[in-house]
């Protein structure tokens, strides 16, 4: 598990800016950032450990470490999997470069289909506290879709598989089978981005077709929970948490970028009772090599909202962070 202490207790720093009122991504916002991916074409790849390759790459930029200054580094962890290990082999004690990570693309791949979309919908009026949204705006959702080929088979056992994404309660795309989505607010001005959420709708609804042994066809979502998706249940947290890394940092070039932890993002997003699950709040950001820090987003930081100013100043408010250096600049 990566881990990185540094900052963790550093709250000596606390010294707040409480600018102008801050709101959130704006219709004008989404729609120059909904325009970076050619609508119904971007295929992302991923394979196990993806994540590692993505990490080391932007964590190197431009230059080049001792291997040695790694394995002391808070990427560390990253270097026992099998991926790395497999460059690390050919450099011996030396140094890592980004460009001999490029290369290490398996012979087979996972493909999957990413869209964009809002939350909420465009013609919508967001609310704070129902759309759980940290602050009064627009989210950008990416969303992780399953291959076309993959919903034609399933169109064969199971016709209504489109009533899930008729839903209308979650960001799902509407003409796209949506394994997982992230919910992200951005601020492009400042480089930063915060992952509001992670979530797999289509995950949850067919454990729950396939547990109902009176539902209608029953035993074909019970097939397909076994046969297909149960397998890989594990693994689409880290899929949607690689697709959601790879787009801010190489399609929008966003070097930092936060991600609630539990405690802080059931409080700013106002959700009463039983929150998500937890593992995907302490578990998955960890596995990443997320730091945590008491210093969140600026664009959280520079907001009078009285709530966000109050979260700022307790010292068990906390958040995971990537930063990362431009691509042309040495590690």
């Amino acid at each position: 598990m990566c881990t990185d202490h540094q900052s963790q207790n550093q709250h000596s720093d606390r010294q707040f800016s409480l600018g102008p009122q801050v709101k959130g991504m704006n219709r004008e916002e989404l729609d120059f950032v909904i325009a970076v991916l050619p609508k119904g074409r971007t295929v992302f790849y991923d394979y196990p450990d993806r994540f590692a390759v993505l990490l080391l790459i932007h964590h190197l930029g431009a230059g080049k470490r001792p291997i040695a200054a790694l394995k002391t580094s808070a990427f560390a962890p990253l270097l026992n999997k099998s991926v790395i290990r497999d460059v690390l082999a050919k450099h011996g004690a030396g140094e890592l470069r980004a460009e001999d990570l490029a290369g290490t693309w398996p012979a087979q791949a996972d493909g999957y289909r990413l869209t964009l979309g809002s939350w909420p919908d465009l013609d919508t009026k967001p609310r704070r506290a129902w759309h759980q949204v940290t602050r009064a705006g627009y989210s950008l959702v990416l969303q992780l879709n399953l291959p076309r080929s993959h919903t034609r088979s399933l169109a064969r056992s199971i016709e209504d598989w489109r009533d899930y994404t008729s839903e209308g309660l979650h960001p799902v795309a509407s003409d796209e089978l949506t394994l997982a989505w992230a919910r992200i607010d951005l601020d492009l001005s400042r480089g930063e981005a915060l992952i509001e959420e992670i979530q797999s709708d289509w995950v949850r609804d067919v454990r729950m077709y396939a547990a109902w042994s009176d539902y209608e066809n029953a035993s074909a979502w019970q097939t397909y929970w076994t046969d297909y998706l149960a397998p890989r249940t594990r693994h689409w947290p880290r899929t949607i948490m690689t697709a959601t890394l790879w787009f801010l940092l190489e399609e929008l070039g966003i070097r930092t970028i936060f991600y609630h932890s539990y405690e802080t993002g059931k409080r700013l997003k106002q959700i009463k009772g039983s929150g998500p699950p937890r593992s995907l709040y302490t578990d998955l950001p960890r596995s990443f090599c997320f730091r945590t820090t008491h210093n969140g987003p600026a664009f959280l930081r520079d907001s009078k909202d009285r709530q966000l100013a109050e979260l700022f100043s307790a010292p068990e408010t906390l958040w995971y962070v990537h930063t990362f250096p431009d691509p042309g600049d040495s590690a």
